[in-house]
């Protein structure tokens, strides 16, 4: 029997508001990176795109693991997540460029 017989995840409950505020909050947040760092960046769209995916990912994330999840930790996750995307492809870019 697989070791991953018995895992449980949590039901995912899926609002088209709660995909609104999980990808406006990743673009809020590829924005606010665009503004506030430095270079190395590929610039605003991609920023932003890499906000906007980093929170819709976290969002669905959050609720695929969490069973009583709301529009308040999810949203929070989304914010989360989107920064991790952000800081990871600006690390990515930092090194392709030595």
């Amino acid at each position: 029997m697989s070791m991953f017989a018995n895992l449980m995840f949590a039901n995912l409950v899926v609002e088209p508001a709660w995909i609104a505020a999980w990808v406006c909050s990743g673009l809020a947040m590829g924005w606010l990176a665009g503004r506030v760092t430095e270079e190395p960046s590929y610039g605003s769209i991609v920023d932003l795109f890499l906000g906007a995916i980093g929170g819709l990912l976290g969002g669905l994330a959050y609720g695929f693991f969490k069973s009583d999840s709301g529009l308040g930790g999810s949203t929070v996750m989304a914010i989360i997540v989107a920064c991790v995307f952000l800081v990871v492809g600006r690390f990515v870019l930092a090194r392709s460029n030595e």
